[in-house]
């Protein structure tokens, strides 16, 4: 059976939390301080031909975690001016795994090895507040 057109069903989900604080040194200068997360988990579905029943097909489970740390500083020089610097350092390790089944459904052995990647961002940013 020659593949003529491939289709692909896929689902993600997602779940994110985040928690911060901030702490007063002088009425003029404030401390930040938060952590978030976000797991992202894809599940797709490749089949080989137009009929599912009957085509072989593939699995694949893709988990995503992303970490990010940030700080931050504001100096009030008045009522309504300030400056900022902050930082942000963010790391993102994704998982990803596969099985393949034949075209009577059944597994054709154990899942295969999974791969793994990790990737680290930093970013810094300074600047100048007004309000009007």
């Amino acid at each position: 059976l020659t593949t003529l057109n491939p289709n692909l069903d896929k689902t993600t989900t997602a779940t994110s939390w985040a928690i911060g604080l901030n702490y007063t040194i002088t009425p003029n200068d404030v401390l930040g301080l938060s952590y978030s997360q976000l797991n992202a988990n894809t599940n797709s579905s490749v089949y080989a031909s137009f009929i599912r029943a009957t085509s072989p097909y593939a699995v694949t489970n893709v988990r995503d975690r992303t970490r990010a740390l940030s700080m931050d500083y504001t100096h009030s020089l008045s009522k309504r001016t300030s400056v900022y610097l902050g930082m942000t350092f963010q790391r993102t390790r994704t998982r990803a795994d596969s099985q393949f089944y034949n075209a009577l459904h059944v597994t054709s052995g154990a899942w295969e090895v999974p791969s793994y990647t990790s990737s680290r961002s930093n970013s810094y940013n300074i600047g100048l507040k007004h309000s009007f």
